[in-house]
């Protein structure tokens, strides 16, 4: 069985590890790396979803007094695309040109058409939350890895990737800050929120402190995602 204590400290370490990850996802962007950064910003926000599973985890042992098996921990941490779900706090829309979010984005203005275009709005931002931890395994797979194509006709190529680097480094950044927010830079709210567990890591002084959030305002706002002229192809 693992105990409370144990739990906090991985969660701690995994959140520890998110914010340096994302660091380090920043600074391979910033040197026209985006796509081995696209893979670990992914990473990092599998990092941040094991601290919140181990988190839920540590709440059971503590509120419910559960003893948990080491055995159901690694099956929950083995699972990449449940990492991927339980890092999933904020939601970003993005809209350009005349796709449905902009067309719908530009309705809520209207007052005949807010309150349809609002529904609207939620219904696909559900739907994209639907589908968004498995995009997000994925591209994390096509960052990292060399595959065969889904025919077996060739082969797909992290240098051919062409997600929005900015983007995904983006969406982690946001989330991890809200954390790092709560856990490192507001003790007290944390105090008045949860308790417990400001209590827990009260009596864990000498903890790591939580890198802080990524700076993403330097980065440059299109960078091709393969990398530099020539690199890879």
């Amino acid at each position: 069985m693992v105990s409370a204590r144990v739990l906090v400290e991985g969660a701690w370490y995994s959140m520890e590890q998110c914010g340096i990850l994302l660091r380090d996802a920043v600074i391979l962007h910033k040197n026209a790396s985006p796509v081995t950064a696209v893979g670990l910003a992914m990473l990092a926000r599998e990092e941040m979803g094991k601290a919140r599973i181990l988190l839920d985890f540590w709440r059971d042992v503590v509120n419910r007094r559960h003893t948990v098996p080491v055995a159901e921990i690694r099956r929950k941490l083995d699972h990449h695309e449940e990492k991927q779900r339980k890092a999933q706090i904020s939601h970003t829309l993005r809209a350009a040109g005349g796709t449905e979010v902009a067309k719908l984005l530009r309705a809520l203005s209207d007052p005949a058409e807010h309150l349809s275009a609002w529904q609207k709005l939620e219904q696909l931002t559900k739907q994209q939350r639907k589908r968004i931890p498995t995009d997000r395994h994925k591209a994390r797979m096509r960052a990292l890895y060399v595959d065969l194509n889904e025919p077996g006709s060739g082969w797909l190529r992290p240098s051919e990737m062409t997600d929005d680097a900015r983007a995904h480094l983006e969406d982690v950044a946001n989330d991890y800050a809200l954390q790092w927010f709560r856990y490192q830079h507001q003790p007290e709210t944390l105090a008045q929120i949860e308790p417990k567990l400001a209590a827990a890591l009260k009596q864990w002084p000498d903890r790591p402190a939580l890198p802080e959030p990524a700076r993403l305002e330097f980065l440059p706002e299109t960078v091709d995602p393969r990398g530099p002229k020539g690199a890879g192809r």
